[in-house]
C-alpha cells in the first residue's frame, strides 16, 4: 500500500515542510530505478507533481527525515503537562504507579517514519495531537488499576499513541466534517482508518503486531457492532477491548468540557454489551467522586426516547419482511447481527427508565440533573442508530460488489435517520443542539 503515494499523506507532509526542514534522507526511486529526488534535498511543492501517480521502489515515508522530530521524551512531557491542566485526565493517571508507566514510555525508539508523520500531526493539527496524549494517559490508567504487565502498558501506549494515524491517508474534507453529516457512502471511506494504521504498524515500523492489532480494533465492540469488520468479543484481543474503551473516553473528553465526567459515565454504561467491563470499571472507578453534574431544563428527550423506541420497532419489523423473502445466506447473517445489535439498543433503552418516567416520575420532572440524564440517554441512543446504518453500509456493500445495498437502502435510510421523522417538537429542539454542538452523542467516533 504504501509503495504508491497517499496525496493527502503527501499534502500533509509538504505542508510540514513549510515550518520545518524536511529533507530526503535517501534517493527518492520510483519502482523501475528512476531517481525521482536527490538524498540530502529539501521536500517543496515541487515533490507533489513528481511524486503522485508514481509508484515508488520504497514508500515515501521512510525516505525522509524532519527538522526536530517529535520524540517519545517529548510526547510523555506533553502528557505531563497535560495532566496538570485537565483535573480529569489526573483522576485516570494522577497515581504514582501511573506516572512510573508513563514515564517508562520514553525510553522507546520511534521509527523516523512514525516521527515524521507524529511531528505533522502536531504542527498542523494540534487537537489531534492532544487526543492521542489524552489516549495514552487513558491506557496507563487502566493499566495502573487492572494490573497489567509492564509489556502490556507499552503496548497499550504505544497504541494509543499511533492509534489513528490511519486518518492521515483520508480525504481531509471527510475527516474535519462533523461526523454526523457524512453519508454512511462517505463514512465508508473514513471507516478504513483503523486498518490503514495496522499496515502502517506492519509496513513502516518493527514495532511489535500486537501494536498494529490493536489499532485495527479500537473502533470494534463486543457486541459486533462496531467498525469497520465488525469483531465481536469471541474475535477481540483484551488489550484492543481496553484501547477502544480509551479511544472513546478520550473523544468524550476532548469535545465536552465540564460535562466530559458526566457523560463518560453515561456513555459507558448505557449499552452494557458493547464494552470491555473491566476497562469499563477502571474508567469509572477513576472517576468516582469527580463533580458530574450537568443541569438541564430540556423536557423534550420523553418525546425522541419514545420516538427512538418506536424507530426501533420498525426496522426490526423490516428486518423480519427482508429476511422472510430474500434467502441469501450473507443477508441471512447480517439480518441476524441487526437483530441483536437493535435488542441491545431496545434492552438498554427500556431499562433507563426514560420511557416511563414522564408518568412514574411526574414530581421529579423538574429535577434538572434528571432531565440532563434522561436527554443524554436519548442522544446516545440516537448516536447508536445512525452508527448502526453506516456499519450496515459496509457489510452490504462488502458483499458481491455490493449488491445487497439496494435490498437494506430502507433499513440505512431509516436508521440514518433520512426517512421518519418524530411527529413532536423535539426534532427541532435536537437540530438546533446538535448544531452547536455536532459531536453531541456521547461516543462519536472520535479519531480521535
Amino acid at each position: 500500500m504504501f509503495n504508491t503515494v497517499n496525496e493527502y499523506c503527501l499534502n500533509r507532509i509538504v505542508r510540514l515542510s513549510e515550518a520545518r526542514e524536511v529533507v530526503a534522507s535517501e534517493d527518492i526511486c520510483d519502482a523501475s530505478g528512476m531517481k525521482l529526488w536527490a538524498k540530502g534535498k529539501r521536500v517543496s511543492a515541487e515533490l507533489q507533481q513528481r511524486l503522485l501517480q508514481r509508484k515508488l521502489a520504497r514508500p515515501l515515508e521512510t525516505a525522509l527525515t524532519v527538522e526536530s522530530a517529535i520524540s517519545l521524551r517529548e510526547v510523555v512531557a506533553g502528557c505531563l503537562e497535560q495532566l496538570e491542566s485537565h483535573p480529569l485526565a489526573k483522576c485516570f493517571a494522577g497515581s504514582q504507579t501511573a506516572l512510573a508507566m508513563l514515564r517508562s514510555l520514553q525510553r522507546e525508539q520511534l521509527s523516523p517514519s512514525v516521527r515524521l508523520l507524529l511531528t505533522a500531526m502536531h504542527e498542523h493539527n494540534p487537537d489531534d495531537y492532544r487526543n492521542h496524549l489524552t489516549t495514552i494517559l487513558l491506557t496507563v490508567g487502566m493499566a495502573s488499576r487492572l494490573k497489567a504487565s509492564d509489556s502490556e502498558t507499552m503496548t497499550l501506549m504505544l497504541a494509543g499513541l499511533l492509534h489513528d494515524f490511519g486518518l492521515i491517508y483520508i480525504n481531509p474534507e471527510l475527516v474535519e466534517r462533523p461526523y454526523y453529516r457524512l453519508e454512511p457512502k462517505e463514512w465508508k471511506y473514513v471507516a478504513a482508518h483503523p486498518v490503514i494504521g495496522q499496515l502502517l504498524i506492519k509496513e513502516l515500523t518493527t514495532l511489535p503486531p500486537i501494536i498494529g492489532q490493536c489499532i485495527a480494533l479500537h473502533h470494534e465492540r463486543l457486541d459486533g457492532s462496531g467498525y469497520p469488520n465488525h469483531v465481536d468479543r469471541d474475535r477481540m484481543h483484551r488489550l484492543g477491548a481496553w484501547l477502544a474503551v480509551a479511544d472513546s473516553v478520550s473523544g468524550i473528553m476532548g469535545r465536552n468540557g465540564k460535562e466530559a465526567a458526566a457523560r463518560i459515565s453515561l456513555a459507558l454504561r448505557v449499552i452494557p454489551e458493547e464494552y470491555d467491563r473491566s476497562a469499563v470499571a477502571a474508567v469509572l472507578q477513576s472517576i468516582r467522586g469527580y463533580d458530574t453534574y450537568v443541569g438541564s431544563d430540556d423536557r423534550s428527550c420523553f418525546d425522541r426516547a419514545e420516538y427512538e423506541m418506536d424507530r426501533i420497532q420498525r426496522v426490526l419489523q423490516m428486518i423480519q419482511e427482508l429476511a422472510r423473502r430474500n434467502p441469501d445466506a450473507t443477508l441471512q447473517g447480517i439480518c441476524n447481527a441487526l437483530r441483536t445489535a437493535l435488542g441491545n439498543i431496545e434492552k438498554s433503552l427500556r431499562a433507563t427508565g426514560v420511557l416511563d418516567a414522564r408518568t412514574q416520575l411526574e414530581g421529579m420532572l423538574d429535577d434538572p440533573e434528571l432531565l440532563s440524564e434522561m436527554n443524554q440517554i436519548a442522544y446516545e441512543v440516537g448516536w447508536r442508530m445512525r452508527n448502526m446504518a453506516r456499519n450496515l453500509y459496509l457489510r452490504a456493500e462488502a458483499h458481491a460488489g455490493g449488491v445487497l445495498l439496494e435490498e437494506f437502502k430502507e433499513i440505512i435510510d431509516l436508521l440514518d435517520g433520512i426517512s421518519g421523522v418524530p411527529s413532536s417538537a423535539c426534532v427541532e429542539q435536537k437540530q438546533a443542539r446538535d448544531d452547536d454542538d455536532p459531536d453531541v452523542g456521547g461516543l462519536v467516533p472520535a479519531f480521535a
